[in-house]
């Protein structure tokens, strides 16, 4: 008897499954990465658009408050009403990390107001602290609203941020706002993709195999058939009854095949008992 392992069935089974195995992973780890950049563009978008709803909602009398804003002023009414009003625009969006304002002065950016005051006062950007990690689009954000392009860091984190200019009476623009999406909030959305891929090629996987398995052993029970009746003719038996193959394949016009061969044998057994027959009269 032939082990499980040496038959056709399981090595069609695992042969099929290990093919499947290497197209799904190749499928994966190409739509998990493509799926990655589209992820975060879309994050960029968002972060843009949101910042720039965000620039429109900062009037300009809100505006004049905060460029009178001096250092040390952050345990004002003043200063805290605009953190509060900033917060305010944060809490539409869970995904937000924080909204924070910021002037230039020549090649150098400095912070005017960071709403992470009234939730974390020992840990924020102060009226007039300089911000050193700033990138090119952030400079973009000064004439249009804008994202950074990757993910950067700063003492306070790893980020994506959307920019937006502030506009004054004239037109003239005289600070920028920034939004934060901290990069936990994109890595769990990743995160979140890579679980439904897994999921997808996973249950992939078991059907395929499934229909594998069905269809392997409806061609090894039709060849062992098959072998079954060869062995019992081989033994003489000529009246063996061959199997039926329904499907229209090789194993079909085998069977068909051995048929004419069993016919073909039947035929020249009766003419050899005739023969014999005429010789003893």
């Amino acid at each position: 008897m032939v082990r499980f392992y040496n038959s056709l069935q399981f090595r069609l089974t695992i042969s099929f499954i290990l093919l499947i195995l290497l197209i799904t992973g190749l499928t994966y780890f190409s739509t998990y990465n493509e799926a990655k950049k589209a992820l975060k563009e879309t994050v960029r978008e968002e972060l843009t658009e949101v910042v720039g709803i965000a620039s429109t909602q900062v009037k300009g009398d809100i505006l004049k408050r905060m460029l009178l804003l001096k250092s040390g002023d952050e345990e004002t009414t003043e200063y805290k009403e605009i953190a509060g009003f900033l917060l305010g625009l944060r809490k539409n969006s869970k995904d937000l990390a924080n909204f924070y304002v910021l002037r230039r002065e020549g090649d150098k950016m400095f912070f005017l107001v960071d709403d992470a005051y009234l939730e974390t006062p020992d840990d924020f950007a102060k009226i007039g602290e300089e911000y050193t990690a700033y990138d090119e689009a952030l400079i973009h954000g000064f004439t249009a609203a804008t994202a950074s392009p990757e993910f950067y860091t700063d003492k306070w984190g790893t980020f994506l941020s959307g920019y937006a200019p502030l506009k004054d009476e004239t037109g003239n623009t005289v600070a920028i706002i920034g939004v934060d999406m901290a990069v936990e909030k994109v890595l769990d959305k990743q995160k979140f993709i890579g679980s439904l891929l897994y999921i997808i090629i996973g249950l992939s996987i078991v059907i395929a195999g499934l229909i594998i398995l069905f269809f392997s052993r409806t061609i090894i029970k039709d060849i062992k058939n098959l072998t079954k009746a060869t062995s019992r003719i081989s033994q003489g038996e000529l009246d063996v009854q061959l199997p039926e193959i329904k499907s229209r394949n090789e194993i079909y016009e085998l069977n068909e095949g051995l048929k004419s061969v069993v016919a073909a044998v039947e035929f020249l057994k009766d003419v050899a008992v005739e023969k014999n027959n005429e010789r003893k009269k």
